[in-house]
């Protein structure tokens, strides 16, 4: 019960419908895509971080992405507050789930203020109080990309990507290597997509290299894993 309250990505009816309508054809695909990208080792990502026993996995794949790309284009490493969220986004659900584009719907409207100024307590009953903080990050707008590969690896060139997975319990076993579960289950947990391989995870499979929000202790790979 304790693992299952970590998954807390939620897939809004409106959203779903928006994905299901994407067409690949409509997606502008890069030529040449190179066979690795890794935004970890090029310095796109800021630290790994822990959303504990709270359903905000969403939250944190949201705010992963906004401050790479913060990161990328503006040169600042921000620390950006997911409490904020969890207490002032009334659209969301808290720690009982969400969705990323939320996160980022309340940044574009309000601003988005410093883990300083309201630190994350994991917790969604408390008060939201990000009027006395200062606004330090706003943003513009986010796109749908079609569930293809090629698409995804497009949209990477660009910054780390925002995405959500089936998780089964033996992901909370995870250690290092390629995770692999095959199934059709609802999709539960919301992480940010930072890199991929073509050539990890046997010949021909290729993988994506994710940033997870359970902690730099999880994982032999300080946060991240393979999939």
């Amino acid at each position: 019960e304790e693992f299952q309250a970590l998954l807390g990505a939620r897939i809004p009816p409106e959203v779903e419908r928006r994905f299901d309508a994407l067409d690949r054809d409509d997606f502008p695909i890069a030529r040449d895509l190179p066979d690795s990208l890794n935004w970890r080792t090029a310095g796109g990502v800021t630290p790994v971080k822990n959303q504990a026993s709270c359903g905000s996995c969403w939250d944190f794949a949201a705010h992963s992405a906004l401050e790479a790309m913060i990161l990328i284009y503006g040169g600042q490493e921000l620390d950006l507050s997911e409490q904020q969220i969890l207490s002032c986004e009334t659209q969301g659900y808290g720690c009982s789930g969400g969705w990323y584009s939320w996160a980022w719907g309340y940044t574009r409207e309000i601003g988005s203020v410093s883990e300083a100024c309201m630190p994350y307590e994991a917790d969604d009953t408390v008060p939201c109080a990000d009027a006395g903080c200062a606004k330090i990050a706003t943003c513009k707008t986010w796109i749908d990309i079609p569930n293809d590969v090629d698409a995804i690896k497009t949209a990477l060139l660009d910054g780390p990507v925002a995405t959500s997975f089936t998780v089964y319990s033996d992901f909370g076993s995870y250690g290092s290597g390629c995770y692999e579960h095959a199934g059709r289950d609802p999709i539960n947990h919301a992480v940010a997509i930072v890199g991929w391989d073509d050539n990890k995870c046997g010949p021909g499979d290729g993988a994506w290299l994710c940033k997870n929000s359970w902690g730099e202790d999880w994982g032999d790979l300080g946060g991240y894993f393979w999939i």
